[in-house]
């Protein structure tokens, strides 16, 4: 505790057996918690422990310095209508008359839809408003001292107002006492409230407490006899008089905003600031949410997340991150648990060593592509970025993820430029929601192009298209803050982005250090070690990688070391990742449809092939089908019960058989691979005979089908929140399709 507070600490330690001491300086033990990230989540929970015991003390007590308050003095006209905005009038009505009714009531709704807050309300309304309220949650109630804190020393027969030990109903007689989550009482102390409210409904006696009780319930728990919700003597108990049912607010859209708006407006008032707004973008990403976490609440914490990252005073969709924080808690491998490692890259020079490194590279290919065409050094250049490099970006972006991003040339041209003269504007609404479908429209546009070019064997094309690539980036650096092509525009960084869901090396946050510690948000506006993601995320709400480009800004600018790099089970977030973004989902199916009209058609060196007309309509079929699948989901996310829809999950499981197809066909641009045979000559049977070309290549489509049906089990299999696992009848078409594909493809490839 003396080194976690910096500070001398008291303690008694007694040994009940011959011991040693052992002692650290503050220094060795932060170098300590770096190398075993282990200890600091031991030393977390014994805090936690310590905390909760603590809490629980100082909630008994602050539980009865209510009750002893409200005995005292009691609120004179309460009002709670200023946090209920633009509640309906068929809501308002039903409220309106409960408050004028005398009778317990039963309150239902999922969390976070404001049912405490109605209660209050309908409290307010009725006759009781000058008498006490109480409002006590039963989920902080010990189990063991529950009945006592309720009933005091009295029978539910008789709560009598004159009593030795006073309980919450005695504390509230003549008022309100609000159970909220009443579902969580023990079953005998809610067998005992429902027995209370039977004998105290026409009682008239004096000595008896005369006490209106409203009580609150989780919609989930909303079940008569189902375990964890009301038993069915209390559910009979209250559910004979009326109820209220409030809806959750993904089905009612049009409070969204009005309460969007009034949430600001508490913000601005509390922090003595200017009031943020919502511009359209910000609006349309609130209304396509269905918050299914806290309702209300969970509008009321993004809104506050989002008026704390905007610089200005308008939020943007950029500034609004849903959901629970996603933690490293799942199985994983802590790559910084390595101190030199996480010095390495903490510094940023090794990142910035393979910017620089690539970027010669870079200059050197296109370069000698441009001034000598013709000559080896040309003809090695051009084959090195069809043969070497489009495989080994398709590789790494299944194994690794976004990493070949995070060192790209045209996204560090653009950023040079940014710093120099950059004019640093907000990208626009129409460029972000048209980014996905024009990186699909590209990436169709640069294979049609290699096709129509024939840039394999034409260095000049191959350096005309490089070159045009980083003119459009550097423009938009220049244009935009922060890396506004590779985030929306980059048809690259659109493929990469799509085959890296499903990838072994991710940056993620430790939820636990995120919650406690942080305050700055520094992961996404920047510290003085470090700028801000540039890529427009929030590590804490990361649940994949496909729009993380690997820079580990994040892990730099993070005071708190809550950013890690870690290694995972391949294809773990498309079983179990909450959200997955699929707006970039249908560049798969483009993807795939490309390889399989590039597989049809041998590798050509003569020329330019304009003329070829089937592949032209070929590949505005692709586009067209990727569109179809752009629809399709974005309908499904609507009418799925949470989450991303299961179909979703099923087109990024093709990506490996996509991303096997496409390495497959570049790799046959690498020479010396098709002159290199294999014979293998048995005893009777015909001799086998393969190039090493034919050989990788079934190897790669090989694995890539291995990959596809195993995520497609998993999906199947899998456990999800919530749960997306389908049948096996449903699971199998897909992987025979998947079977299909590639047979194909490799069929056509044994063609050439």
């Amino acid at each position: 505790m003396s080194l976690l507070c910096g500070m001398p600490i008291s303690a008694d330690v007694v040994a009940s057996e011959p011991s040693v001491l052992f002692g650290a300086t503050s220094k060795e033990f932060d170098g300590l918690l770096r190398r075993r990230p282990e200890l600091v989540e031991y030393l977390a929970g014994e805090l936690a422990a310590r905390l909760k015991r603590t809490n629980e003390q100082l909630a008994l007590q602050q539980q009865r310095q209510a009750v002893l308050s409200k005995l005292i003095s009691y609120p004179s006209e309460p009002s709670f209508r200023s946090d209920l905005p633009h509640l309906g009038k068929r809501l308002m009505t039903a409220a309106a008359e409960a408050g004028n009714s005398d009778s317990p009531l039963l309150i239902v709704g999922e969390k976070g839809v404001g049912k405490r807050t109605l209660s209050l309300y309908i409290h307010s309304m009725g006759a009781r408003r000058n008498k006490a309220i109480i409002v006590v949650d039963c989920r902080e109630l010990p189990r063991d001292n529950a009945r006592s804190l309720l009933f005091g020393d009295a029978q539910p027969e008789f709560v009598s107002r004159f009593a030795e030990h006073l309980g919450y109903l005695q504390a509230a007689d003549r008022g309100t006492l609000i159970l909220a989550n009443a579902d969580r009482l023990p079953a005998e102390v809610q067998e005992d409230l429902a027995v209370f409210l039977r004998a105290h409904k026409s009682s008239s006696e004096d000595a008896r407490v005369d006490v209106r009780v409203i009580a609150t319930v989780d919609a989930k728990a909303d079940n008569v006899g189902a375990q964890g919700g009301l038993c069915e003597a209390l559910s009979e108990a209250l559910s004979s008089e009326q109820g209220i049912r409030l809806k959750p607010l993904r089905k009612r859209r049009r409070d969204v905003i009005p309460l969007a708006e009034h949430f600001l407006q508490q913000a601005a008032q509390l922090d003595g600031g200017p009031r943020k707004r919502l511009d359209e973008s910000a609006k349309r990403k609130l209304l396509g949410h269905d918050f299914r976490f806290e309702n209300a609440e969970e509008l009321r914490q993004v809104l506050n997340l989002g008026a704390d990252l905007a610089e200005s005073e308008i939020i943007t969709a950029e500034h609004l991150f849903f959901g629970a924080r996603v933690g490293a808690e799942t199985p994983h491998f802590d790559l910084l648990r390595w101190a030199w490692l996480e010095q390495a890259l903490s510094g940023g020079y090794l990142v910035a060593s393979a910017r620089v490194l690539v970027g010669i590279a870079f200059s050197g290919i296109v370069a000698a592509c441009l001034v000598a065409p013709t000559s080896l050094v040309g003809k090695v250049a051009n084959a090195a970025v069809w043969g070497v490099w489009w495989p080994a970006l398709i590789a790494t972006s299944i194994l690794l993820g976004r990493i070949w991003c995070a060192v790209c040339p045209l996204g560090s041209g653009a950023e040079v430029v940014q710093r120099v003269a950059g004019r640093w504007l907000s990208p626009t609404n129409r460029l972000k929601e048209a980014g996905p479908t024009l990186a699909l429209i590209g990436f169709a546009g640069i294979i049609w192009t290699e096709h129509a070019t024939s840039m394999s064997a034409h260095p000049r094309a191959t350096a005309a298209l490089l070159l045009g690539l980083t003119a459009i980036a550097v423009a938009l650096g220049w244009l935009y803050e922060r890396h506004t092509w590779c985030r929306y525009l980059c048809p690259l960084g659109a493929m990469c982005a799509a085959f890296s869901v499903g990838s072994a090396v991710r940056v993620r946050a430790r939820k636990e250090v995120c919650q406690g510690v942080c305050t700055g948000n520094e992961c996404y506006k920047g510290s003085d070690r470090a700028k801000g993601c540039p890529m427009f995320n929030h590590v804490a709400f990361m649940s994949d990688g496909q729009h993380c480009k690997l820079c580990l800004e994040c892990i730099r600018a993070c005071p708190s070391q809550a950013a890690r790099l870690v290694l995972q089970l391949p294809v773990r977030d498309i079983w179990r990742a909450a959200f997955i973004g699929t707006d970039l989902a249908p560049v798969i199916i483009v993807a795939g449809t490309m390889a399989l009209l590039l597989a049809a058609i041998p590798p050509s060196n003569a020329g330019l092939q304009f003329g070829s007309l089937w592949f032209a309509l070929g590949t505005l079929a692709a586009i067209g089908l990727g569109l179809a699948c752009k629809r399709f989901l974005q309908q499904a996310e609507q009418t799925e019960n949470g989450g991303i829809p299961w179909m979703g999950r099923a087109v990024y499981a093709y990506a490996f058989s996509v991303a096997a197809a496409l390495f497959a066909l570049q790799l046959s641009f690498l020479p010396g691979l098709n002159g290199v045979h294999l014979h293998v000559v048995g005893i009777t049977a015909e001799p086998f005979r393969a190039s090493l070309l034919q050989i990788a290549q079934g190897a790669a489509i090989g694995l890539g089908g291995l990959l596809t049906l195993w995520t497609l089990w998993g999906i199947c299999r899998q456990g999800l929140h919530p749960p997306l696992s389908k049948p096996m009848w449903v699971i199998i078409p897909l992987g025979l399709l998947a079977v299909a594909y590639l047979v194909g493809e490799l069929s056509l490839l044994a063609l050439h």
